[in-house]
């Protein structure tokens, strides 16, 4: 399983104030498959403009204090808001983030995390991240790899400048 029990818990605490402009991105919603063997260290939720991630901040450090978590906020800065969430022995890093609104896929609606920034753009991302580094990493996400492989062909539509060949050369 890729989420801690605490991790569980805050998704189910933060489920229904997410929506397509505030969704669980990053590694998180791409390992959340309950056969991913990695588990994560914080919970990424991104947002479509720096407003919505001060609005989506407010109301979840509200649900989260009065579920009696203690929120320490590490760094806030227009756009951007990285905590770490704890209560009792358990702790956890969340952030908001503003992301852009342009993706290839929706967010998907999940039960657990409210709303899942779509698969092919967490793969598309990922890439991304990836590129120039240890791409055998995408593969072993725990997703489908149909999905892993075909963002390397929309990294490369999306940034033409870029060669497939130098997403694929070992690191």
């Amino acid at each position: 399983m890729p989420l801690t029990d605490f991790q569980r818990t805050i998704l189910a605490l933060l489920a229904e104030t997410r929506s397509p402009d505030s969704y669980l991105a990053g590694g998180t919603a791409l390992q959340f498959s309950p056969n991913s063997t990695r588990f994560s260290k914080d919970l990424v939720f991104c947002h479509d403009s720096a407003e919505r991630v001060a609005s989506a901040y407010a109301e979840d450090s509200d649900r989260l204090r009065a579920a009696a978590c203690n929120v320490e906020v590490i760094l806030s800065q227009p756009g951007f808001v990285r905590a770490v969430v704890s209560r009792d022995d358990n702790a956890t890093r969340i952030d908001w983030a503003h992301d852009s609104a342009w993706r290839f896929m929706p967010p998907v609606r999940d039960e657990l995390g409210g709303f899942l920034k779509h698969e092919i753009d967490l793969a598309i991302n990922k890439t991304l991240a990836l590129a120039g580094r240890d791409v055998a990493t995408l593969w072993r996400t725990g997703r489908r790899p149909a999905a892993a492989g075909r963002a390397f062909g929309l990294v490369a539509a999306r940034l033409p400048r870029w060669r497939s060949q130098i997403l694929v050369q070992p690191g």
